[in-house]
C-alpha cells in the first residue's frame, strides 16, 4: 500500500470511529421546556475578557507539554509576556462578541459520540446564557480532526462528540449526563436507604456510573431506563465494560441484562482507588492499599544512609 493509500485508510478508519449516526430517537425539548417552565439565566459575567484573565490562563498552561497543530508550545506563550496578553485578549473577545471561532481553532481531538444539538439545548434549559450557549455551537461548527501520518496531517470533519482534551469538556458532558440521569432515575422507590435522609440512587464519576439498588427487578429497572434515556443523547451503556455485583454475607449471582447482552457477576470493583466488595468487608481495600504502597516505595531511588540514619533520597527538578 502506498503512503497516500495508508494515509487515506486511517483517514477512513478514524472517520468512521468518531462520526456516530445520530440518534434513533431525541428528546423533544420543546415539551421538556414546557414541563419544567421558564428558566432563568444564570447569573454569570457574559462581558469581555480582561488581559488579566487570559495572563492567569497562560500562567496556568503546563510547561513540556506537546504542542496543538500551530505548534507553539506553552513556553512561547509565556515568554511573549504582557504584550502576548494583549494579542490574544484583543482575539479572544472578538471570537466572544460575534460568536465566531476562527476555523484553525476548531482542529482537534474528540471522544464520546455525545449529539451536540441535544447538548445545546440542555445548557439552555439549564439556564446557561444563550451567548455562552452560541460560542460553544461556533466552536463545534465545522469542527475537525488530523490524521498524522509520515506524510503529513489529513483531516475530517467531525459531528458527534466534545474535544479531548479541551478543560471545556468535562463540564459539558457531565451537564448532558446529569440531564439523562434525573431522566432515568426519576423514581421515588430508586436506589437504596441513605442515613434516613433521602435514597442514594447512583454514585457517578464522569462516564463511570455506579448503580444502586435494593432488589433485581429494581436494578434492571434502573439500567433499562438509564440505557433507553442514554441513547436519546447519543450515548449507550457499554455492556462490555459493566458488570455487576450483589452485596450480602454470600456471593449470589444475578442476571441483569443490557439490551440483549447479560452482564457479568463479580465479587469486588474497585471505585475511585477503594476496593468494594460483596460482603462489606474492608480487608481486600486494606490489602490492595498496602500492596499499592509498597510497590511505590520499592520504586523510590535508595535511600543513603549515614550514621544509622536514613537521609532523604535526591528529587528531581
Amino acid at each position: 500500500m502506498s503512503d497516500e493509500g495508508r494515509n487515506n485508510r486511517w483517514t477512513e478508519h478514524f472517520r468512521d470511529i468518531l462520526n456516530q449516526p445520530n440518534p434513533p430517537q431525541t428528546y423533544n425539548f420543546d415539551d421538556e421546556r414546557e414541563a419544567i417552565g421558564a428558566v432563568d439565566e444564570l447569573d454569570v459575567n457574559t462581558g469581555d475578557i480582561s488581559v488579566e484573565e487570559t495572563e492567569d490562563a497562560i500562567r496556568s498552561l503546563k510547561n513540556k507539554k506537546a504542542p496543538g497543530l500551530d505548534e507553539i508550545p506553552a513556553e512561547i506563550l509565556k515568554a511573549g509576556g504582557r504584550s502576548m496578553a494583549e494579542q490574544l485578549t484583543r482575539l479572544c473577545n472578538d471570537c466572544w462578541r460575534q460568536a465566531k471561532i476562527p476555523e484553525d481553532w476548531r482542529k482537534g481531538k474528540a471522544f464520546d459520540c455525545i449529539h451536540r444539538e441535544s447538548l445545546w439545548a440542555i445548557l439552555s434549559m439549564c439556564g446557561i446564557p444563550q451567548v455562552i450557549v452560541n460560542v460553544f455551537r461556533s466552536l463545534y461548527h465545522n469542527s475537525c480532526c488530523c490524521v498524522k501520518t509520515n506524510t503529513g496531517h489529513t483531516g475530517f470533519k467531525i459531528t458527534t462528540g466534545v474535544r479531548q482534551g479541551c478543560i471545556l469538556s468535562p463540564v459539558l458532558f457531565n451537564t448532558a449526563l446529569d440531564f439523562v440521569m434525573r431522566k432515568a432515575i426519576k423514581s421515588g422507590e430508586a436506589g437504596v436507604s441513605w442515613n434516613n435522609h433521602g435514597r442514594l440512587t447512583d454514585l457517578d464519576y464522569a462516564d463511570d456510573i455506579a448503580l444502586l439498588a435494593e432488589s433485581d427487578s429494581k436494578l434492571q429497572e434502573a439500567t433499562s431506563s438509564l440505557n433507553q434515556e442514554a441513547t436519546k443523547v447519543g450515548l449507550r451503556i457499554s455492556a462490555e465494560k459493566s458488570k455487576v455485583m450483589k452485596i450480602g454475607i454470600e456471593h449470589t449471582p444475578i442476571n441483569i441484562n443490557v439490551g440483549t447482552t447479560q452482564l457479568e457477576n463479580f465479587t469486588n470493583f474497585t471505585y475511585l482507588g477503594s476496593t468494594v466488595s460483596y460482603d462489606g468487608d474492608a480487608d481486600s481495600d486494606i490489602r490492595t492499599r498496602i500492596t499499592k504502597a509498597a510497590a511505590f516505595w520499592f520504586r523510590r531511588p535508595s535511600m543513603p544512609v549515614r550514621r544509622g540514619r536514613c537521609l532523604p533520597a535526591p528529587s528531581r527538578r
